[in-house]
């Protein structure tokens, strides 16, 4: 039963540092569109606010990527 347990703890801090990588490692947008790819779902079914908050980013900016074309990249706008 121990066993199992540091099984299920090293899994989830696995997931944890990856998800902190991701924070660091990609912009706001690239977060925004990585959840939306994976989650399209929860753009319906949760207040816009904590999924902002969620993926660090503030509500404002999270409003203005969602009504942005999905191809829409940095590079485009350049």
């Amino acid at each position: 039963m121990e066993h199992l347990g540091r099984l299920i703890i090293t899994h989830t801090m696995v997931i944890k540092d990856r998800w902190q990588m991701q924070m660091i490692k990609m912009t706001p947008r690239e977060r925004f569109l990585h959840f939306v790819d994976r989650n399209p779902e929860l753009l319906q079914r949760v207040p816009q606010k904590y999924l902002a908050t969620y993926l660090n980013i503030k509500p404002e900016t999270f409003s203005r990527f969602k009504h942005l074309p999905r191809t829409h990249s940095r590079k485009d706008a350049a």
